[in-house]
C-alpha cells in the first residue's frame, strides 16, 4: 500500500502492477483493491495482472471494478486429445492432461450404467461421487456429462477408483481445456452426443 501511496505522491499517470493469483478476497479485505481505489480516486489509471492460477474456473484475481485487469481469456490454439471409438469414429477432444493412455482399446462405460440404486439419474449423469458405484470403473474409461461438477475433481475420483480415463461430454460447444492429473479429455456438445450414441448402440 505504501508503494501505491508513493506513486500517487509522485504524480504517475499509469500504475502497472504484475501482482495476481491466490484466493479471491472481498474488496474491503484486499489490500491491493484498497490501495488501487485510492490511486484511481487520485486520477491514476491502474492496470493489474489477472493471475497465473489457471487453468480452471473462477481463478482470475484483481477483479475490483476500478481496476483494468489483463489476462488471456482465450487463445487461437487447441490442445487436441482425441477419442477413437471402437467403430473407428474419431471425436475431437481437448485436454491439458499430464499423462496419456497407451494406444489400445479400453472398455467404455457411462455413469448411468454404474448408478447406485438410491441415486438420482441427474446426479449419476453429472458424475456425483455419491451417485456412482465406483467399484465398477476399474480398468475402464468413464464417460461423464459436464456442467455441474468440477471436471478435474471428477477425473481424480475416477482415477483413484482405478479407472484408466475419463471423457467429459460438455454441455455446450465451447470447450474449456482442463489440466487433468490423469488421462482425460473434454468433448464439445456435438461430439458428446456422438459418444453417447456409440455407447447406447453397443449396450
Amino acid at each position: 500500500m505504501a508503494a501505491v501511496d508513493d506513486a500517487i505522491h509522485d504524480g504517475v499517470d499509469v500504475l502497472s502492477m504484475s501482482i495476481g493469483g491466490g484466493l479471491i478476497i472481498d474488496y474491503w479485505f484486499d489490500s491491493i483493491a484498497i490501495a488501487t481505489f485510492h490511486a484511481v480516486a487520485n486520477g491514476v489509471t491502474v492496470v493489474l495482472a489477472g493471475g497465473n492460477s489457471g487453468p480452471a474456473l473462477g481463478l482470475v484475481s484483481n477483479i475490483a471494478p476500478w481496476m483494468i485487469t489483463v489476462a488471456a481469456s482465450s487463445i487461437d490454439r487447441s490442445f487436441e486429445s482425441d477419442v477413437v471409438l471402437g467403430n473407428g469414429q474419431i471425436l475431437k477432444g481437448q485436454s491439458l492432461a499430464d499423462t496419456q493412455l497407451v494406444k489400445q482399446q479400453y472398455p467404455l462405460i457411462d455413469t448411468l450404467s454404474i448408478r447406485l440404486p438410491n441415486a438420482t439419474i441427474f446426479n449419476a449423469t453429472y458424475c456425483s461421487e455419491d451417485a456412482l458405484d465406483l467399484t465398477q470403473v476399474k480398468g475402464k474409461i468413464v464417460a461423464c456429462k459436464g456442467g455441474e461438477n468440477f471436471p478435474m475433481v471428477i477425473a481424480d475420483m475416477i482415477s483413484k477408483a482405478g479407472g484408466v480415463g475419463m471423457i467429459l461430454a460438455n454441455n455446450g460447444n465451447d470447450v474449456i481445456v482442463n489440466q487433468y492429473m490423469s488421462p482425460a479429455t473434454t468433448l464439445a456438445y456435438e461430439d458428446g452426443l456422438a459418444l453417447y450414441d456409440f455407447i447406447n448402440s453397443t449396450k
